[in-house]
């Protein structure tokens, strides 16, 4: 290398540099690397993605992340109730919101974290209760409704495969089937 330098001086701490300065220069470097390497391989994935999402009615869009590959899918939501509505009301809603997400986890063979905000809002309480499923939809971890928490839920990924092939919903979906129904108007 010119200066009489080797390569390894490059990620040393240099003269009136900070750790914390270096470390930051290391991170960055070392990320464009990891993108350079990694963005040819991941374009023509992330590009075949993205025309079948184009082709496909929003409400499949988890099916076809798990036909894509993943694993885990995290369902962000801000959703609750107004704080006039009565229990009975609210009991429902809550039930079908997880039914709702449990039926995602089920339907493609996939774990889901269902995430949900805590605390009120403009009138609106916001009812948390963020959970994570395993693919045949049971709770495995199930977080406050009332206070901010953190869930760290240790997922065993061998599970999907064995819930997938005895649970072959995702495998038998006929997408080929969907031509029609994903037209907006039918003559």
């Amino acid at each position: 290398m010119y200066g009489g330098g080797s390569m390894s001086m490059v990620w040393t701490k240099m003269p009136g540099q900070t750790w914390l300065s270096a470390a930051a220069t290391f991170m960055g470097m070392w990320m464009m690397m990891m993108l350079a390497m990694m963005l040819p391989s991941l374009t023509p994935s992330l590009l075949s993605y993205r025309r079948a999402v184009r082709r496909q009615d929003r409400s499949r869009l988890g099916g076809l992340t798990a036909l894509a590959g993943a694993q885990i899918i995290f369902y962000p939501t801000a959703i609750g109730w107004h704080r006039s509505e009565v229990a009975d009301v609210r009991h429902r809603q809550h039930a079908a919101w997880e039914t709702v997400q449990r039926g995602h986890a089920i339907a493609n063979g996939v774990f889901v974290a269902a995430v949900n905000r805590v605390g009120v809002e403009d009138g609106l309480e916001f009812w948390g209760s963020t959970f994570v499923a395993d693919p045949f939809g049971e709770v495995i971890a199930r977080a406050s409704s009332a206070a901010e928490e953190i869930l760290v839920v240790e997922c065993d990924l061998n599970k999907i495969e064995q819930t997938r092939r005895n649970w072959p919903f995702l495998r038998d979906r006929r997408i080929d089937a969907y031509g029609d129904l994903l037209r907006r108007f039918r003559s």
